[in-house]
């Protein structure tokens, strides 16, 4: 849609303007809803874009409550098209990981990024770093829910990344993250 589009170009890193951007894919929102017939699988994946993008925006602005409300909206629309398996619904799922993260819902946050992953893998494949990104983030909240689980994913995601980049600042930050787990069991040879 128009008004998609404008959003998009007010979000522009040269341009700028988030609220009118934000306005753009709510005002899209509520003409869809309002005009298209909510059963219908185009009307649901405009929403479902509409939705991630204002999400995207209240992330950005550190909305938490709404950007939670639009990916989870985001989520719903694209399961309506897509199914239960597409990337986008990944995207979406480990947006709100993240999210639910940031306001210490640590078990909304390891459901989401659980659910990411596994799609993740089935459709983009595990050596992605896309993958790996969202393992190194699910490793994060099974560390702080004090899982021993959080070691397999810090050590996926550190495979991943070494697969694609030798020496990076991301690989020590893993390592780093690894360390301190080793640590809190006390295994202090491993760490």
């Amino acid at each position: 849609m128009l008004l998609h589009s404008i959003g998009k170009t007010y979000e522009d890193d040269k341009v700028n303007l988030v609220d009118l951007s934000l306005k753009c894919y709510i005002e899209e929102i509520n003409i869809i809803q309002s005009k298209l017939d909510q059963g219908e699988s185009e009307t649901a994946n405009l929403l479902s874009d509409a939705y991630f993008s204002s999400g995207l925006l209240l992330k950005k602005k550190a909305d938490l409550e709404a950007s939670v409300e639009h990916f989870e909206k985001a989520l719903e629309m694209a399961k309506q098209c897509d199914g239960e398996q597409s990337e986008r619904i990944a995207t979406i799922e480990d947006n709100l990981g993240m999210q639910y993260a940031l306001r210490h819902e640590l078990i909304q946050s390891k459901t989401h990024f659980s659910s990411a992953y596994r799609i993740y893998e089935q459709t983009i494949g595990r050596d992605h770093i896309v993958t790996s990104e969202c393992a190194f983030r699910l490793g994060g909240v099974l560390e702080e829910l004090e899982m021993d689980l959080a070691l397999d994913f810090y050590n996926e995601a550190l495979r991943v990344r070494q697969l694609h980049m030798n020496d990076d600042q991301k690989s020590a930050e893993i390592m780093f993250c690894l360390g301190r787990v080793y640590l809190d069991r006390s295994a202090y040879q491993d760490a």
